[in-house]
């Protein structure tokens, strides 16, 4: 296999696997939305150099406003299939709340779904404003495409 061929798989292979989630979720199967998570650990793993990237619902059961966490590179990701800004304001909300900046510097929200193309509440602008973190929406609101471009960028 030639590098197209891994990209054009790993395309494919997310593609599906974004597809099934909708589905899922759909007939209220959301039990696909947790096995997801432990799937992207290595891809996360390697596309954001956390090295030491764990699941923190295995630390702690419902761990509050994250689902993945790296303290090596002090970076956590939220895994949603809603990417909505309420979404987002109650994940940051809930991240101050609990006390997480201690342990990371930066937190990302990754929409198994579609990230929206705008996100201008005056409410999430005001609680961005109060996070204490560097936080863009353009930069640290994910999707399996922003996924698949850094992919791309990496070496065969």
């Amino acid at each position: 296999m030639n590098r197209d061929d891994y990209l054009n798989t790993c395309a494919t292979l997310l593609g599906r696997l974004i597809h099934e989630i909708k589905a899922h979720n759909a007939i209220g199967r959301f039990d696909i939305n947790s096995v997801t998570e432990d799937f992207l650990v290595p891809i996360v793993r390697t596309l954001f150099d956390c090295p030491d990237l764990k699941n923190q619902n295995q630390i702690q059961q419902n761990f509050p406003a994250i689902d993945l966490g790296c303290r090596t590179s002090r970076i956590s990701f939220q895994v949603t299939t809603d990417a909505s800004s309420d979404k987002v304001e109650t994940t940051l909300a809930n991240f101050c709340e609990h006390g997480l900046r201690k342990d990371f510097d930066s937190v990302y929200i990754l929409a198994l779904t579609e990230k929206q193309s705008v996100y201008k509440a005056k409410s999430l602008v005001k609680i961005i404003s109060e996070l204490g973190l560097p936080f863009e929406v353009s930069k640290h609101i994910l999707d399996v495409r922003d996924l698949l471009q850094r992919l791309k960028n990496l070496d065969t």
